[in-house]
């Protein structure tokens, strides 16, 4: 049963992974809640944001030294650390370029871990902040959260059906279908980011992912 139109979702999502389409609407299918329209544009724009068009099922950690300072309190980083760990980048003939990666597992075993991490996210054990960092479409993260979904981090990298059905699991269970059917999409970004970011890219793909829907 189709759900969703293939060439508008193509132009949704361009650099879509492979075998996407038909994954969502596995999980629409496995989450019926999904299928009311004033939902499902919800759960798809949200979801575009969190994967960057659906092209990616695992977090990106290159931050530059800027860019850990600005984000994460020192609480959860120190400024000591952002500087060692972070991406340097420098200016060269008017070009950017990476002087330095950043150490992601370094990273995310900082700003997931310790009593933040062990509070927020369940990680208790040294490491549970790279092997939990954000997973599958929805990008989630933590070993609670990820436990919670039924699958192993790597199942939700490695498989788009599994991600797309563990992205459903997590909407529906942090209860952003009622704030949806109301087109609350504030209420519904801060259900899913915790916060407000990328607020207006949110509302920018909740109203594309429209024409997708049949």
């Amino acid at each position: 049963m189709s759900l969703l139109n293939r060439q508008q979702f193509t132009s949704f999502a361009p650099k879509a992974i492979l075998n996407t389409l038909p994954a969502l609407e596995a999980a629409i299918i496995a989450y019926p809640q999904l299928a009311d329209k004033e939902v499902l544009d919800d759960w798809l724009g949200q979801m575009h944001v969190e994967s960057a068009g659906f092209s990616t099922m695992v977090e990106n950690l290159n931050y530059s030294v800027d860019s850990l300072i600005a984000l994460f309190s020192r609480a959860r980083i120190s400024l000591a650390d952002a500087q060692h760990f972070g991406r340097i980048d420098k200016v060269v003939n008017g070009k950017k370029v990476v002087v330095r990666q950043a150490n992601q597992s370094a990273i995310a075993n900082l700003i997931y871990g310790g009593a933040w991490g062990k509070e927020h996210l369940g990680n208790t054990e040294p490491g549970d902040g790279w092997k939990y960092r954000g997973s599958g479409f929805k990008q989630i993260t933590g070993r609670y959260n990820t436990e919670k979904s039924g699958f192993t981090p790597d199942e939700l990298r490695g498989d788009v059906f599994k991600s797309a059905l563990a992205a459903a699991q997590f909407f529906v269970s942090r209860g952003c279908i009622g704030p949806a059917k109301a087109g609350d999409i504030r209420e519904v970004t801060r259900l899913i980011n915790g916060g407000q970011n990328g607020y207006d890219d949110r509302v920018a793909r909740t109203v594309a992912a429209r024409k997708v829907i049949l």
